[in-house]
């Protein structure tokens, strides 16, 4: 709350050229510093994604998010319309084995935006929004310096006086994050229903004569197997003695 308040207090000071500058500048530094860590796709290396990305813009609802796609995609394109973009997607299918000094700066370059591009389209805009909310913080500290350096050596000689004065919010609304979306959670009972199947405490199970013996066919079919004795059998005059010969 009181990095909102003094950089509200700095942005009453300067001008809106100024306020955007430093904005935009601080925002896309953090931006290009914090890119998702994700393995780039040969594909990616596409026109046909400016169309994807636009989509995803026109679904996503923080404005920082369709803020960041829009820029990403106009970024993009003007490195795409570059000459030495076909020549780099050529060498990174394996047509030509030595890359250029030209597609290796154009390569660098985009490399910088089309992580963000596998974010969105690997795992949703949900996950760029969560990311981009981690990094608002961050942000907001950042463009709060700057703008405090700028005004101290430019036109304050006591900044801090000045600032103590100010109290009221004119270019930051205060009000509380809500979910998009609220829904009931389960209750336990919900949740281990159907995983033990629990009786009805109110329905008494009907009643059954399963205790009773009655005739089985398969322990009829297990009588059958055991043996009878031989009547014809004789047993031995002579049983073998015994020997010790297993030392």
């Amino acid at each position: 709350m009181s990095d909102l308040k003094d950089l509200d207090f700095y942005f009453s000071k300067m001008t809106k050229e100024e306020i955007l500058f430093i904005s935009k500048t601080e925002i896309y530094k953090l931006l290009l510093k914090s890119k998702p860590k994700l393995k780039i796709r040969a594909s990616s290396y596409d026109r046909k994604i400016l169309d994807k990305i636009q989509a995803h813009a026109n679904h996503v609802k923080k404005p920082l998010s369709k803020w960041l796609l829009l820029s990403i995609k106009t970024d993009l394109k003007e490195l795409f319309d570059n000459a030495a973009f076909k020549r780099l997607q050529k060498e990174i299918l394996g047509v030509f084995k030595v890359r250029k000094k030209s597609t290796k700066k154009l390569k660098k370059k985009i490399d910088f935006l089309l992580p963000w591009y596998e974010l969105i389209d690997t795992f949703g805009v949900e996950e760029l929004d969560d990311q981009l909310l981690d990094l608002c913080y961050q942000a907001i500290e950042n463009i709060n310096l700057q703008s405090k350096l700028i005004l101290t050596y430019s036109r304050f000689s006591d900044i801090e006086a000045a600032r103590k004065n100010h109290s009221s919010l004119a270019f930051f609304l205060e009000k509380e994050q809500k979910p998009d979306y609220i829904k009931d959670s389960p209750t336990l009972d919900q949740i281990i229903q159907p995983l033990v199947k629990l009786p009805n405490p109110f329905v008494l199970p009907k009643p059954t004569n399963d205790w009773a013996p009655k005739a089985d066919d398969t322990i009829q079919a297990r009588a059958l197997v055991i043996p009878t004795p031989n009547p014809n059998y004789k047993a031995p005059k002579e049983i073998p003695q015994p020997v010790n010969d297993w030392n």
